[in-house]
């Protein structure tokens, strides 16, 4: 159910279907947009056919719960620690901040839209909000040693993220918390391939309830006119902006899609001039309003039907490399870098969550980095305690 080729090709085959069925929903596909698509299925597919006979095929590599990695305790009382200040923290400054920008009074779609605001401008509330982000990353490491937790430890974690993703006020960290969540629990054997399923079903009722909350859409309709809108934008529309994007060219990006822009800084440093790149995506009619064009739209924007072919190619062999070591390993850390590469693979039918957002991905590896710094003070501190003795 795990295996990257199984949720990429289900997603996009889903697409197709879901755009055939509900054809007069959106703009009619270029025939350009469609051979785009099966070009990215199938290049995605061959490269994870690259690696079909290495590694462990079938089923879950054991692992023995005698082997406790004791820093792991220490690790998280740490984590416990430090995360409880400075959530603390960062939730009393941010109340601050926006009850100045909004003296009337706050709610939940007023929230959402200064923090909309202020990512797309000033940032003054972004390092804030990183918190929760880094919180939401801690979260799902520690639920990759889920094995050694006792249930009070793994209950805690567990609030600790989905509290963490919800405060982000968006929901992408929700979506990454419960992808991730899922496989690594059961991948620790914790829960049952039912449960897997309960915990998606409960996704998509939170992810609708956020939306009605936040009063996503047309605030004007009833709760079922938000919920056909959001089914409509965030289920099928980014293949129509990308469709958008092929018929009119009107989304070019100078210097290209691909090239983020903390090296278009680096390269303005050394006199090499290239615009920075929108915060955001220009919205496209289609006709409800989207600004998300799935991860064909870098691929394509910069190197037409042999982008797509390549990236998705070497995308696959890179999701399939992961899982392989998911399945044959015992090394919790490798789960977690699995699980959490997860996310990008089910945001291609959104999004490009790959190459646009470094710094998401910078986030997500604080946690094993700083295991492995804290894991070796702890051993060295361990020698020299028995050395002593």
């Amino acid at each position: 159910m795990f295996n990257p080729q199984f949720i990429f090709s289900l997603l996009w085959l889903s697409q197709i279907v879901l755009n055939i069925i509900f054809n007069t929903a959106f703009t009619p596909f270029e025939v350009s947009t469609w051979f785009a698509i099966a070009i990215c299925i199938i290049a995605f597919n061959m490269g994870s056919l690259c690696l079909i006979g290495s590694g462990r095929k079938k089923g879950y590599a054991e692992f023995d719960n005698k082997l406790i990695p004791l820093n792991i305790f220490k690790f998280l009382n740490l984590f416990f620690v430090i995360y409880f200040f400075a959530a603390l923290f960062s939730c009393i400054a941010i109340y601050r901040a926006l009850m100045i920008l909004s003296p009337g009074g706050l709610t939940p779609p007023i929230v959402r839209q200064l923090v909309v605001q202020d990512f797309t401008t000033v940032r003054d509330l972004y390092a804030l909000f990183e918190v929760f982000n880094i919180g939401v990353g801690f979260s799902i490491f520690f639920i990759s040693f889920s094995r050694f937790l006792t249930k009070k430890q793994l209950y805690l974690i567990l609030a600790i993220g989905l509290i963490s993703a919800i405060a982000t006020t968006g929901r992408l960290y929700i979506l990454l918390f419960f992808c991730a969540t899922s496989i690594l629990l059961h991948r620790n054997k914790i829960i049952s391939l039912r449960t897997v399923f309960v915990g998606a079903l409960i996704f998509i009722l939170l992810f609708f309830l956020i939306a009605i909350v936040l009063v996503k859409g047309d605030d004007s309709g009833s709760i079922a006119d938000r919920v056909l809108w959001n089914s409509q934008v965030y289920f099928m529309s980014s293949v129509a902006c990308f469709n958008d994007f092929v018929a009119t060219g009107a989304q070019r990006i100078d210097g290209g899609a691909l090239l983020p822009n903390p090296l278009r800084e680096v390269l303005s440093s050394i006199g090499v001039l290239i615009p920075p790149k929108p915060t955001l995506n220009p919205f496209a009619e289609v006709p409800v309003p989207c600004n998300t064009y799935t991860i064909l739209f870098p691929l394509f924007h910069d190197a037409s039907f042999l982008g797509v072919f390549i990236g998705s190619f070497l995308i696959g062999v890179l999701h399939k490399n992961l899982y392989l070591k998911f399945l044959s390993s015992n090394n919790s850390i490798l789960w977690y870098l699995y699980a959490i590469s997860v996310y990008p693979l089910v945001m291609s039918i959104f999004e490009d969550a790959y190459f646009s957002s470094p710094g998401f991905w910078l986030l997500l590896w604080i946690p094993p980095i700083t295991y492995g710094i804290f894991s070796r003070v702890y051993w060295r501190n361990k020698e020299i305690s028995s050395l002593k003795t």
